[in-house]
Formats: structure tokens, C-alpha cells, sequence
């Protein structure tokens, strides 16, 4: 691969792939069983011809940093109710 002067370079790229399972995919994303992995959608927008936005870091982050203020961590049943 050329760099921006023009001299060739060895180029290896780091590729990094997840394969899980739904039940796994839902708990790396802090989805609830019944909601998508990989959008916003909730157990009732699942099939729906609108498409729900991607579940991102910064979505998961925010939705964290809620259900930290309204339950302890510590108490994992009222902090998955809270995210």
C-alpha cells in the first residue's frame, strides 16, 4: 500500500469480528430478551416496516449512566428494570 509521499508500506489491517449468539448478542449490547441486539427496537417494534436507529456505544453508554442514578448497580434486578 502506498502512504501519502508515495512510498510503499506493509499494511496489516486489524480486523476484529464478534459471533454470538441472540442471547449473547443481547447481553454485550444491554438489551433486554425480546428487544433487538442491534437497534433501539423494543419487543413491540420488532417487524415493523420503520426501521429503529442502531444501538451505539454512545446510546448504550447514556442508557447506563441513567440507570445508575435511579438504581444501584448492586441491586441488578431494579438496574435492568431501570436501563
Amino acid at each position: 500500500m502506498s502512504d501519502a509521499t508515495g512510498a510503499k508500506r506493509s499494511c496489516h489491517p486489524r480486523v476484529a469480528v464478534i459471533l454470538a449468539e441472540y442471547r449473547d448478542q443481547t447481553i454485550i449490547n444491554i438489551a433486554r430478551l425480546g428487544h433487538s441486539p442491534t437497534s433501539t427496537a423494543t419487543h413491540d417494534q420488532l417487524g415493523s416496516a420503520d426501521s429503529q436507529p442502531p444501538r451505539t456505544r454512545q446510546w448504550i453508554m447514556t442508557r447506563l449512566a441513567r440507570a445508575s442514578k435511579i438504581a444501584n448497580p448492586q441491586d441488578l434486578q431494579s438496574y435492568v428494570s431501570a436501563a
